[in-house]
């Protein structure tokens, strides 16, 4: 989801104005009364938001022009600031497009003395997957480039020096993606849908083997916990979908699993898809061989937008998600307006937030993407890959904005009404990566946002991706998990 430049980007009329600590009813009502405005609302901080938020925040409906209003706010000594609206509209996700599935001939090279090997050529990849048990090939080459080159400049030493380090690097590439982890217990659900890739990649409709999250070996260890709330901030969640039930938090107070901040009712319904396609990525529960990536994860509906949302329903819902202790918020929507209340109550909320980095197929060098640009401690910016373990074409990408990637392309969810879909986008990688957190919290509960982070930053190494986000790799689950 994303801002879209030829639509209006602001809600008319309307601004949103911080004030300063300390007005009560008669000031906040002689302040509105100063400026000839209108209070629509006065938005609460709960407890766990208001120090660090240090102020009051409003909605206000403005006679005149926004600019003009803005203008003279910014005058009065109340105000911290005071600004649009923003306005977040709902855009349809990449579709996936079927593929058929085929089984191609792999042709295999004699073990070698002194370990094993493993060729694979496989058409639809266009490259060759070698591995040599201690030695690889690239850094044998690495090594006759290195000694060749420091022959030519003379000395059996520097002919040495050369060929080590030509080994050591060749070896270091070659190690980045293609060399596995040693082979680890697996827990592969019988049931699982082939077309759920990012689990499990096994080679099917193109894809490369282990591309993917190593869900599998994650859940041998654990399958999540319901003790950490997941609230997902989004277009709300088919509460009745057969994949998520028993998956949804219950309010203590009245038993509704989460919130509407566009009415202000406990209905997070989902009226799009989007967030119940995201929920199921999270947290779907098996049914129909479909699985979340912590099935047993409690979900926190929030709803505050259908085809379109304004900033100050997503700050509302953030406030109700604080309220009620929500551990790890997941968001996949983006817009191109600096907000600074959403900024403020992003950084004033104890949970870690994911963050969707956008599908412009851009540097956020380059352009401005937010929430993903905000650049806070407690938030973990995810950019997409695909069934290659390559970025995903209209991923966004940077190395100071972008923390993470995780897989994007064709993934399978659910969708309201019992249905289910592909898409594909970094709205579907954060998800991704808010389901292996609640996989890292059921096994470590204790602790910190910067540790959970720091675990979430474990990934495959993927030397295309070194240049293109901080982690320079794919999330993977079982690093992520494990002591």
């Amino acid at each position: 989801m994303k801002v879209s430049s030829p639509q209006p980007t602001c809600a008319a009329g309307e601004l949103l104005v911080k004030l300063r600590p300390g007005l009560d009813r008669a000031g906040m009502d002689n302040f509105v009364s100063d400026h000839g405005l209108e209070l629509l609302e006065r938005i609460e901080m709960p407890a766990a938001m208001r120090t660090t938020f240090q102020g009051d925040l409003v909605r206000l409906s403005v006679p005149n022009t926004e600019k003009e209003a803005m203008e003279s706010l910014s005058r009065d000594p109340r105000v911290c600031y005071a600004e649009p609206n923003h306005l977040i509209y709902a855009e349809p996700q990449h579709q996936a497009v079927p593929l058929q599935s085929a089984s191609l001939p792999a042709f295999s090279l004699p073990r070698l003395a002194g370990g094993s090997s493993s060729l694979a050529i496989r058409p639809a990849q266009r490259e060759i997957l070698l591995g040599v048990g201690g030695v690889t090939l690239l850094g044998l080459g690495g090594a006759v480039v290195g000694s060749a080159l420091a022959r030519y400049a003379g000395g059996l030493s520097l002919a040495l020096a050369g060929g080590l380090a030509g080994w050591i690097l060749g070896r270091h590439l070659a190690n980045q993606e293609e060399w596995p982890d040693r082979p680890q217990p697996r827990a592969l659900p019988a049931n699982l849908d082939r077309r759920q890739w990012a689990l499990d990649n096994q080679g099917q409709e193109w894809g490369k083997p282990d591309a993917d999250l190593d869900a599998p070996e994650a859940w041998a260890m654990t399958t999540g916990s319901r003790e950490p709330i997941i609230a997902v901030m989004d277009t709300g969640i088919d509460t009745n979908h057969p994949a998520l039930a028993g998956n949804l938090w219950s309010n203590p107070e009245d038993g509704t699993h989460g919130y509407n901040a566009i009415d202000g009712s406990h209905d997070p319904m989902d009226r799009d898809s989007h967030g119940t396609h995201c929920s199921g990525i999270i947290a779907a529960n098996g049914s129909q061989g479909v699985y979340g990536v912590s099935p047993q994860a409690r979900l926190m509906g929030v709803k505050f937008m259908n085809a379109k949302g304004k900033m100050s329903d997503a700050i509302k819902g953030l406030a109700f998600a604080a309220h009620h202790g929500a551990r790890v918020t997941s968001h996949s929507w983006t817009c191109q307006g600096f907000n600074q209340s959403f900024r403020d109550a992003l950084a004033a909320s104890p949970a870690l937030h994911i963050l969707a980095a956008g599908n412009e197929g851009q540097s956020l060098d380059e352009i401005n993407v937010y929430p993903a640009n905000y650049d806070l401690p407690n938030t973990l910016r995810v950019g997409a890959s695909d069934r290659q373990n390559r970025l995903y074409r209209y991923s966004n990408f940077s190395r100071h904005h972008v923390d993470t990637v995780a897989p994007g392309q064709d993934i399978y969810s659910c969708v309201p009404g019992g249905g289910y879909r592909s898409q594909s986008g970094t709205s579907m990688a954060a998800p991704m990566v808010t389901g292996v957190a609640n996989l890292v919290l059921a096994r470590h509960p204790d602790i910190s946002n910067k540790e959970l982070k720091a675990r979430l930053m474990r990934v495959t190494r993927v030397p295309s991706l070194c240049w293109k986000v901080a982690s320079g790799g794919v999330l993977n689950a079982a690093r992520a998990v494990k002591d």
